[in-house]
């Protein structure tokens, strides 16, 4: 079968073919050696396999991958309200895609992502604007639909509320575009290793800013710490044993990115290459 790769990128600044280029020379052609690695694997342990399970094992991962982006249209619907909300790029590259022996490439490119300038806008904003309506359904007694988060009621109950995280920039970005978005207050944790350039990026969509010193885990822990402390709720796109639920808000945010994806495929990627860390 050939492959057919996406590559999920925030490198908007560059040029398409100063992008084609670093893909070129620092990265997919390893990718790709690899990924004929695991599907080595694969096919070995499906030759052990009999022929119903090895059925079952090629038609699972796409019954998973809709079903779990169904979820997207919850999500959408939030993004619909968002002033300047517009699908991402996605980018076909041919070219690269013959010189190394796959079917298709494309680059999904987050880097024009709500101004935000990364993937990581779709979810702490999304996480936030979800819990501004959960407890404004739980203190009005109803369900509370996301048309009325500019209500009067929905901002009494926002103004009130505090939203904390850690980060290195993006995703403390986010939280706080989406705490001002609603009228809530966020405070926002950096390490020593953040540059006030950052800072200054977060800081303008009105979040009040605590550097700690040390590493980006003594943040998340301080963070959540203080937030206990004061009642806040934290927004973390990190997750610890006993705080999964907000994190998978936030994670669902994303899945606009792979449904935006899918809509303008002719058909599903075999590979998806993303960054993580």
């Amino acid at each position: 079968m050939p492959r057919h790769v996406i590559l999920l990128t925030d490198a908007h600044e560059a040029p398409a073919y100063e992008l084609i280029e670093a893909l070129r020379l620092a990265g997919v052609q390893t990718l790709i050696e690899g990924l004929r690695e695991v599907e080595a694997e694969a096919a070995l342990v499906r030759r052990r396999e009999n022929e119903s399970t090895t059925d079952q094992l090629q038609e699972a991962p796409l019954a998973v991958l809709y079903e779990v982006f169904a979820g997207a249209d919850t999500v959408e619907r939030f993004l619909a309200h968002r002033d300047n909300h517009l699908a991402t790029p996605l980018h076909a590259l041919p070219a690269l895609a013959g010189e190394l022996g796959l079917g298709a490439i494309h680059i999904k490119d987050e880097g024009f992502r709500l101004g935000l300038g990364s993937f990581k806008a779709l979810g702490g904003a999304y996480a936030v604007m979800h819990l501004v309506l959960e407890a404004a359904g739980k203190q009005l007694g109803r369900s509370v639909d996301i048309a009325e988060l500019s209500s009067p009621e929905v901002k009494a109950i926002a103004a009130v509320m505090t939203f904390a995280c850690a980060t290195d920039g993006n995703h403390g970005r986010s939280v706080a575009q989406g705490a001002g978005l609603v009228g809530a207050r966020s405070v926002i944790f950096v390490h020593s290793g953040v540059s006030n350039e950052r800072v200054a990026a977060i800081a303008r969509f009105g979040a009040e800013m605590v550097r700690v010193a040390g590493d980006y885990d003594q943040s998340v822990r301080e963070a959540a710490r203080v937030a206990a402390e004061r009642g806040w709720t934290v927004v973390s796109d990190t997750s610890w044993p006993g705080y999964e639920r907000i994190p998978g808000l936030v994670m669902q945010g994303y899945t606009v990115i792979v449904r935006e994806a899918l809509e303008r495929l002719a058909q599903p990627p075999t590979h998806i290459f993303l960054q993580a860390g």
